[in-house]
């Protein structure tokens, strides 16, 4: 792997190790060794993402639990024009579903 290079995302990726978006280099072994180590900052980086504009956010999960935790982050940030959505359900569906 030497020869991979970490460089800025061209879309923002927001980070729940660091609760912003990640910078160009910063995605290196002692990233995601502190993403393995140290606590999530989800309220963090939605709270972020909704001060960045963000207002739609899709929970791909088979067992979604965050998409209430980012609706409440949502209203209590003001923002009602959120959307949080989900895609799957366990033992439910598939690939039909989540499209």
């Amino acid at each position: 792997l030497a020869g991979v290079v970490s460089r800025r995302p061209e879309i923002p990726f927001y980070s729940a190790v660091t609760g912003r978006p990640v910078v160009a280099g910063e995605l290196d072994a002692g990233y995601w060794f502190r993403n393995l180590a140290e606590p999530v900052l989800f309220g963090r980086v939605t709270e972020s993402l909704l001060a960045d504009g963000h207002d739609l956010f899709v929970e791909a999960s088979p067992h979604p639990v965050l998409g209430a935790a980012v609706q409440e982050t949502a209203e209590a940030a003001g923002r009602s024009d959120a959307v949080v959505v989900g895609t799957l359900r366990r033992e439910e569906g598939g690939g039909e579903r989540f499209l």
